[in-house]
């Protein structure tokens, strides 16, 4: 199993470092696409793909952020499948107990406890759920917007030109607006260009 892991490991990171050296010039929308469609693939993916356009500027790694991932994915995996056992084994102990059979597992428990712990493992259960959906997510919504942010023009030749606006409306008054019109140009890097 574990050579498996290494073996899929190490064909990722060769298609990244294949896939780095195709060209110069990136599109940027389909960047992004492509890493929110891996992260949603395998959780983390999009994030150690963005790592190849990340900028110069920005020093540490991305690889950070899988440990986080991959803890938050499996504390809520294992919470929620205890909770699952737990809820059943109340229940069937539940169904026993209807039927007219000994009590197995909860002898000290009353017929409305065991509902009330029921109810008290489903809930459980359903937040646990709940929380693995929002950390699947999270980690697609991160491995998006890190993708266009590193993507995103940041050069100094961006303006901005602000003056107001008069109009007038219906009841013959005056109100002024202001307007904001602002444009963002390309620069041309010496080193590489990014995008097209």
């Amino acid at each position: 199993m574990i050579r498996y892991l290494l073996l899929l490991s190490t064909i990722i990171h060769l298609s990244f470092f294949l896939s780095a050296q195709e060209s110069d010039s990136l599109n940027r929308k389909e960047f992004a696409q492509k890493s929110t469609l891996m992260s949603a693939f395998l959780p983390g993916l999009g994030q150690m793909r963005n790592n190849i356009i990340k900028p110069e500027s920005i020093t540490s790694h991305l690889w950070w952020k899988l440990p986080i991932i991959y803890g938050g994915i499996s504390a809520s995996s294992y919470f929620f499948i205890y909770n699952f056992n737990e809820y059943n084994i109340v229940r069937n102990e539940r169904l026993r107990r209807i039927d007219g059979e000994q009590p197995f597992d909860y002898v000290d428990y009353t017929e409305d406890n065991l509902s009330l712990l029921q109810n008290i493992y489903r809930k459980r259960r359903d937040l646990t759920f709940i929380g693995l959906l929002g950390i699947y997510l999270l980690q697609l919504i991160d491995a998006n917007v890190e993708a266009h942010l590193f993507l995103f023009d940041s050069s100094d030749k961006l303006t901005i030109n602000l003056k107001p606006v008069e109009q007038d409306n219906y009841f013959c008054s005056v109100n002024t607006f202001l307007t904001i019109n602002y444009s963002l140009t390309k620069e041309k890097y010496k080193i590489k260009k990014l995008y097209n």
